[in-house]
Order: structure tokens, then sequence, then C-alpha cells
């Protein structure tokens, strides 16, 4: 298996190098194989990314504030066009309790409220910016979704899913031993030196 593939084009190779099928020079080759990859890629990418929070893809975004929030919620927010899945959102320090709505994330804050709403999100990263562990594990796992609908071959899609299942789980655990900075309560701080007369104590939230 290529382990320098750093294009979808090139991902999408893989996967078929995996499953002895001929490459494709483009997605919208004029092929069956070509088609087949055009209309499962992005999906796929979509479920492994959005399906487990990899810190790789892990980032913070500031919410904006939509014009008006639907009964009973008192504030809504747009959500990046490239966000997979929202982890938490802050409002100022503080964790939120919120529902999603498509593209729009809505909760009990109210318009009163000036502190930022800030969100930790899955990003759809670009495929140039996957770790090997990553990668690896998703060629695979195209090559299972693709194994059926190019070669009629349960089996052949059986082993994949199982192999799949294998190199993600690895991938997990890699993944699992990168540091996210934790996010600090600095309010906590000052509350705390307010109440005892000097720094005693602070809160942190992951």
């Amino acid at each position: 298996m290529p382990t320098t593939a750093t294009t979808a084009l090139e991902i999408a190779n893989a996967a078929l190098l995996e499953l002895g099928i001929r490459s494709i020079t483009a997605f919208t080759d004029a092929t069956q194989t070509a088609r087949t990859v055009n209309a499962l890629y992005e999906n796929v990418k979509e479920e492994v990314l959005g399906g487990y929070p990899w810190r790789f893809a892990r980032g913070q975004v500031t919410l904006l504030r939509c014009a008006q929030a639907p009964v009973p919620w008192e504030s809504a927010y747009e959500i990046g066009e490239d966000v997979l899945n929202i982890i938490t959102v802050y409002e100022g320090d503080q964790k939120v309790v919120l529902e999603r709505m498509g593209d729009t994330i809505v909760t009990m804050t109210g318009e009163e409220s000036t502190d930022t709403m800030t969100a930790e999100v899955t990003n759809n990263v670009d495929e140039s910016l996957w770790p090997a562990y990553f990668r690896q594990a998703f060629v695979l796992h195209l090559a299972a979704a693709l194994a059926m609908p190019l070669t009629k071959d349960d089996k052949l899609r059986q082993l994949y899913e199982e192999n799949s299942y294998r190199r993600m789980q690895i991938a997990k655990s890699r993944d699992s031993q990168g540091n996210t900075p934790a996010r600090i309560d600095t309010k906590a701080f000052l509350r705390a030196r307010r109440s005892s007369g000097r720094l005693t104590s602070g809160k942190r939230f992951i």
C-alpha cells in the first residue's frame, strides 16, 4: 500500500490497488470505476473523519450568532461548512448545552450575553494533512466500501472490513497519544483571588 498518497485521487487509487483494480486518472473519468469512486469517496471521508474525534482534525472556531433562533431555544449560531462534528461549545470559559440543527447549533444562551461563543470541532481536513496512521486505515476502509460495487465479491468486502476495523483501532490508539492543550478557566483564578485575597485554585475543562 502506498504511504505517500497526499491527494484524494492518490488515496482513491491506493484503495483500488488494494482491490486489484486499475487506477483512474480523475474522478470524472468516463468509466464505471471512476463513477463509483466519485459517488462514494466524499461520503466515506466524512463518515470516517466525523465518526471519531480525531486530534489531528480538531480545531477551534468562533461562532457567529444568527438573526433568529427557533423556539424554545434562545440563540442560534452558524457552523462553518468544513465542520463535520461539534465536540464542545463554550460561552466564555463555560461549557454550553447545545443541539445541532443542520448547519446551525442552538443554545439557551440569552441575547444579552456578551461572551464569545467558541466551539471545538472536527474539521473536514484536506488529505495532504492526514497522518500516515490515518491515511493507511482510510485506504482500507475505502477499499471495503468499493469492494462490492466494483468486484461483486462479498468475501473480499468482509476481508477488507475486518482489516479496516483493526487498522482503525490502531489509528485511534496512535491518535490518542497526541497532546491537546486543556482549556483553562481563567475566571476561576480571579474568583479565587477575590474570595481569599490570594490565588488558591483553578478549574480545568477538558
